[in-house]
């Protein structure tokens, strides 16, 4: 499944990135006080048209991360709680803001899986992940679906086979923390756009409320938590099944 990530850096009309996509998450809130001023018009495209739907809040350093939760949750209603639409939390640091502690996306995450019974996306670029310079570590976040930013080039570029195995083979391999790489950010131009290693049923899974969702119908995989194994995202059969396997399992671990 394609993808596409847009804010009000984008126009309040995305039909034509809907178009082009399978998907689309949109930014909602950043901190504690800012709103995408485009979110109800690009929510309402996306609905109409039938395609997949995700929200995503942009983490701010140095604000309460409860705080920052609950601002996501008001702005986000009443679509954050549909069982089809994901969660998702933009884990970033950026120039001209407090350097993120870390630690936010598990206090945010454990907020919002109390109030909607969801477990949230985490959205990061790769260099927060492998190698960071402030020393992340990410085994707290090992459970949740991670979406990966990496750019082959500062490019309009085509999704191919041969970029994802550049990916699998010279980046994903040293990640991990998570045994599977649930989404792909692998191009920021003229949109962002990533893959997806699954299929609206695998969607819908990921994105439920955990104890929403129905038993497993094939063998679970490890749990996300154990790292002893190198992280994959081969677009291939067995990897959308191990995606789909894992999305039921994340509900299983609940029940």
């Amino acid at each position: 499944m394609f993808v596409a990530d847009v804010s009000d850096n984008n126009p309040a009309d995305i039909s034509g990135i809907i178009s082009e996509n399978d998907a689309v998450i949109v930014k909602v809130t950043e901190g504690n006080s800012y709103v995408n001023k485009h979110v109800t018009t690009q929510v309402n495209q996306v609905k109409e048209s039938g395609k997949k739907l995700g929200l995503y809040h942009f983490i701010v350093g140095g604000i309460d991360a409860k705080e920052q939760a609950q601002f996501f949750l008001d702005n986000a209603a009443p679509e954050c709680y549909d069982p089809d639409v994901p969660l998702l939390l933009d884990f970033e640091n950026m120039a001209g803001y407090p350097v993120l502690s870390g630690y936010e996306p598990r206090e945010i995450a454990d907020y919002i899986y109390e109030k909607t019974g969801k477990k949230v996306w985490l959205y990061i670029g790769y260099s927060d992940v492998v190698n960071s310079v402030h020393g992340y570590s990410w085994e707290d976040m090992a459970d949740n679906p991670v979406w990966i930013a990496d750019y082959p080039y500062m490019a309009p570029t085509e999704y191919t086979q041969e970029l994802q195995d550049w990916a699998d083979n010279t980046h994903f391999v040293n990640i991990k923390e998570w045994k599977i790489i649930t989404m792909w950010q692998y191009v920021c131009v003229p949109y962002d756009r990533s893959i997806f290693y699954g299929d609206a049923r695998t969607w819908d899974l990921l994105a439920a409320p955990v104890n929403n969702q129905t038993e497993p119908e094939s063998p679970q995989p490890e749990s996300q938590s154990d790292t002893s194994q190198q992280a994959t995202s081969a677009i291939d059969e067995q990897t959308k099944s191990e995606i789909h396997d894992l999305a039921q399992a994340i509900a299983d671990k609940t029940k």
